[in-house]
């Protein structure tokens, strides 16, 4: 800029000097000045004209332009530069001056205005003006606005001063690579991540610093960077500290381009995720962990919300209550099986948030129930959802275990009482026809006649038969206490010409009629002995306690029989027994009264047989009328004694 004034105002002044000769070229040298006057205010750049003495002598700047530095230019020709300019500004133009005089150069300095706070940046250059005899005559100065410049180089410095603390700072390796993969920036990040010097990892390849498995992987992505295959790469990465400890990066790395567009190297971050991979593999452990007890805890684990109904369950709920462990509308009353124990269930959470140990019956899906051994909380999520989580254990086996041994328990009650009443009825059944015998022996030996002694000997059969009776009955009752039962065809009318046959002692049974019916659809299968026990003991009964002074006395045994069970009916119109007996009448070593014929073993053998083979007995009697037993059996036939 400054050489192209220089130029026009040599050709200026060798205008001048034409135009004082009268040179008879004067109209191209007028046309040829108007020219260079027009390029002279065309300039963008303020110019300033001075003479020797520093006067003003002219400027580019119009009437309507407002200058850099003065704004009334029109006024300041003629005048000192001192005068025209601020201070500060023309303090700085006179230490400039008196360097150019020594240097003899074009001289250069900055200057900076302040105008209500806001700052004006100029770029100053002076340069000597000579005449046509290369004398001095002054100088030139230009001055070009760096405002904008200024400003935007500040903020390329400011942007560049955050970008480098952004970089410096980060926690992320920031990183660029040449073509063949060797650091060439790094950032503070990687000393602190790495343990690695900075200045001793660059130059070094990527690949220096990652884990044996990773290095082959990585660098043929390298290649495919460099050959333009991919352009950018994301990937999980394994690198190695200088601890030789594993570090687990998130990589990102992008090609850059030189100016011919080819492939200069690659710039990425890394991202240190250790913490993440030590956290997701906790948790795929925990998870791993959380399925093997889904999968192997016994007990029912569920969480069921007011709204969701069933949100989770595990393996053994759906086992044990037959639902999915997928979500269900299913609710806490659809798995209690009482109402009263879900109240009393959610009342409790209700006041205390916890519900332990609790023996609940259960409902599943099926219907079918079972008893469990339960524990319930109230939870609350952040969101304020309200959850009922449970824990349930079945112990129906238990249960009924200690069912088995309440009932045991009662047993070993019931046998203790009959064995009391055994000793003692024993003792005294057992010995009084002993005595008996023993004292019509004696009286025998006295008697003064055979008929006499005759009359002795049937009283001593007869208690010897009660005698031979009760060690029978004692017999039974062992022997159906023991032995397990076994099944086989029942030929009823064999076992009743048996039972008639052995029951023969009893001197009254010719005066009763007996009439048998038996129907049977189907075979009957049971334990032959037990069954000889019953009717022996039904039909002794009947005979014992029966009405000779009748015109008719009878009993009359029905038999019928089907595939599942077979109904035996002995019925007399004898004495009968009374409404107040008739629960008793089943209990070892019961009588009605002290007269009575028999031990009192009878019928509550008959009933234990009975229970034995998992049958029921039932009597209906009217004093003075008679009395029907009714036994009902199961038909082993299609029932199996197994499955109690």
């Amino acid at each position: 800029m400054l050489k192209t004034i220089q130029r026009l105002q040599q050709e200026n002044e060798q205008l001048r000097e034409i135009i004082a000769n009268e040179t008879p070229e004067l109209p191209e040298i007028h046309e040829t000045q108007g020219q260079l006057r027009s390029a002279f205010f065309s300039i963008d750049d303020d110019v300033y004209v001075f003479d020797k003495a520093h006067r003003l002598l002219t400027s580019n700047i119009k009437p309507e332009k407002t200058g850099l530095l003065i704004t009334r230019h029109e006024q300041c020709y003629g005048r000192l530069f001192t005068d025209i300019f601020p201070a500060p500004f023309a303090s700085k133009l006179e230490i400039a001056l008196a360097h150019r005089s020594k240097t003899e150069e074009i001289q250069q300095f900055e200057y900076c205005l302040q105008d209500y706070q806001v700052s004006f940046y100029f770029k100053i250059s002076i340069n000597d003006r000579q005449d046509a005899a290369g004398r001095y005559a002054g100088f030139t100065m230009v001055v070009r606005d760096m405002t904008e410049e200024k400003i935007a180089a500040k903020k390329i410095i400011d942007s560049e001063k955050r970008y480098r603390s952004v970089v410096e700072n980060v926690r992320e390796v920031i990183f660029q690579t040449d073509r063949q993969g060797h650091w060439s920036f790094l950032n503070p990040a990687w000393r602190e991540i790495s343990g690695y010097d900075i200045y001793d990892s660059l130059e070094r390849p990527l690949t220096d610093f990652v884990h044996t498995t990773e290095k082959k992987l990585l660098e043929k992505l390298i290649e495919d960077m460099i050959c333009g295959k991919r352009h950018t790469v994301r990937r999980e990465v394994r690198f190695v500290n200088r601890q030789q400890q594993i570090i687990w990066m998130d990589m990102f790395v992008k090609a850059y381009l030189d100016d011919n567009g080819e492939v200069a190297g690659m710039s990425g971050a890394l991202s240190d995720i250790t913490q993440r991979k030590k956290a997701e593999q906790t948790v795929h452990e925990s998870r791993q962990w959380l399925e093997s007890i889904n999968k192997n805890i016994k007990e029912a684990i569920l969480r069921v919300d007011h709204q969701q109904g069933l949100v989770y369950s595990n393996c053994a709920f759906a086992d044990m209550f037959g639902y999915g462990q997928e979500g269900h509308p299913v609710s806490l009353s659809a798995l209690f099986a009482q109402e009263a124990d879900l109240r009393v269930c959610t009342k409790v959470l209700a006041k205390q948030t916890a519900f332990t140990n609790k023996i609940i019956l259960f409902r599943r899906k099926d219907g079918s129930t079972f008893w469990g051994l339960s524990s319930f909380m109230l939870v609350v999520d952040e969101n304020g959802h309200t959850f009922y989580d449970g824990a349930v254990r079945d112990i129906t086996d238990r249960k009924e275990a200690e069912q088995k041994l309440k009932e045991k328990n009662q047993e070993l009650i019931k046998i203790n009482e009959e064995l009391d009443r055994f000793v003692y009825s024993a003792s005294h059944d057992l010995r009084a026809p002993l005595a008996s015998t023993l004292g019509l022996i004696n009286i025998s030996r006295f008697a003064p006649s055979s008929q006499e002694q005759g009359q002795y000997l049937d009283l001593m059969e007869q208690s010897l038969n009660r005698m031979d009776k009760l060690i029978q009955d004692l017999t039974d009752y062992s022997r159906n206490a023991r032995l397990e039962i076994e099944t086989e065809e029942i030929d009823f009318d064999t076992i009743l010409k048996d039972v008639l046959q052995r029951l023969k002692y009893i001197k009254t049974i010719d005066q009763v009629k007996i009439n048998t019916r038996i129907t049977a659809e189907e075979v009957f299968y049971s334990d032959k002995i037990r069954i000889y026990v019953i009717l022996i003991n039904l039909i002794s009964n009947a005979l014992k306690y029966h009405k000779y002074d009748l015109a008719n006395p009878q009993i009359n045994i029905d038999i019928t029989i089907n595939d599942r069970q077979a109904v035996i009916a002995v019925a007399d119109n004898g004495i009968g027994i009374e409404k107040g007996y008739l629960d008793k009448i089943f209990t070892m070593f019961f009588q009605v009264t002290r007269d009575s014929i028999g031990s009192g073993l009878g019928l509550y053998i008959a009933k234990e047989t009975i229970n034995k083979l998992r049958g029921t007995i039932k009597v209906k009697s009217v004093v003075s009328k008679g009395s029907t037993f009714t036994v009902t059996l199961p038909n082993a036939k299609t029932y199996s004694y197994d499955q109690d």
